[in-house]
Order: C-alpha cells, then structure tokens, then sequence
C-alpha cells in the first residue's frame, strides 16, 4: 500500500486499502490515505466519506482537512457551512494538531480567507 501511495499509483492503491478496511473498517490510517487517494482521483464523496469516518475516529489531521473542505464547500458533496468546519477544526486543535490549531486561529478571526 505504501509503496503504491508513493508512486501515486492511486487506483491500485484504492483496491488494496479496500481490502484491508474490510478486514479492519476502523483503520484510521487506511481511511486517511484511501480518502486522499480518492480525492486525487475525483472521487470526492467516497473522499469525504474516508475522512468523515477517520476524523469521527478522532484522527486529528483528518478533522482538519474535514474543516478545510467544510469552508469552502466541495462542488456536488459538500455545502459551504463555515460552523461546521471551525467545529473540525476545534476538534483537530484540541489535541494540538498544529495545522488545526492555525486554521481555527484564522477561521475565527476577523480576516477569514474562506
């Protein structure tokens, strides 16, 4: 899987994370790298869907790609809601993720670039 992730070999990797997710659905590390590996591949909800799942496992990185995605909104997927993605992004620096932390720094000020 790793070495697939590495080459970018998306597709092939997809089908081996699969595999093991049905042997271990609650792998957050598998969910993480399968949801960004649909998301390269323009599969955004089964994307999300990954993410969604690894951030609800308390994954922090993924809450806060969950809030980067809720900020703006993923055409067909996800509906801009800014109170949705400050809430990931307060889950993910609550346990001191620092790109968390900054973004939910940036999202609650007055200079909100999303």
């Amino acid at each position: 899987m790793d070495l697939l992730l590495e080459q970018r070999n998306d597709k092939d990797a997809v089908i081996v994370m699969t595999n093991i997710l049905s042997r271990d659905p609650a792998d957050a590390k598998v969910l993480v790298n399968r949801g960004s590996a649909n998301m390269r591949l323009g599969n955004a909800a089964d994307g999300i869907a990954d993410w969604r799942e690894a951030a609800n496992l308390g994954n922090a990185a993924t809450q806060n790609e969950l809030g980067r995605s809720y900020m703006p909104g993923v055409p067909g997927v996800l509906e801009r809601n800014t109170a949705i993605g400050i809430e990931w992004f307060r889950k993910s620096a609550a346990q001191g993720d620092s790109a968390g932390l900054r973004n939910l720094s940036i999202a609650t000020s007055q200079h909100l670039p999303y």
